[in-house]
């Protein structure tokens, strides 16, 4: 299923705005309670490491929705315009260029997005796995 411009929005208003900030608090956290001996690897033998690692399973959840959210985009490749029911003025050749144009622009818009967000979600992605990883025997 595709994306909708509502959801494409959403992501791109919560990345800067909560989980950002919620990620730095969480790393900032677990600076703290490694300082403590309650690292990422103590999930499992220390309460406050594990409602860490908790709260690092529940983020990493939200950021993986986020990023199949942008990975289904459209890619580059032009949208299909329904040439259905359009007034004439955009069925003329004037009509068509124009929205040839905004499709294009869209579809571009879509691109650009998915390449500036998707490396910090998967940067996120990746450190919050972390949270999880087993002490080894």
């Amino acid at each position: 299923s595709s994306a909708t411009t509502g959801s494409l929005g959403r992501v791109c208003i919560l990345l800067p705005e909560a989980v950002v900030p919620i990620y730095a608090l969480l790393e900032m956290n677990s600076v703290l309670f490694a300082i403590f001996g309650w690292g990422k690897k103590r999930s499992r033998t220390r309460v406050a490491a594990g409602a860490l690692a908790e709260a690092a399973q529940q983020l990493q959840d939200l950021v993986m929705d986020m990023s199949s959210t942008l990975g289904s985009m459209p890619t580059n490749e032009l949208s299909d315009v329904s040439q259905g029911n359009i007034c004439s003025y955009v069925e003329s050749g004037e009509g068509k260029t124009m929205v040839e144009a905004v499709v294009k622009h869209v579809d571009k818009a879509h691109l650009e997005t998915r390449q500036r967000v998707m490396p910090f979600l998967d940067q996120m992605i990746t450190n919050l796995t972390t949270y999880s990883e087993e002490v080894p025997p």
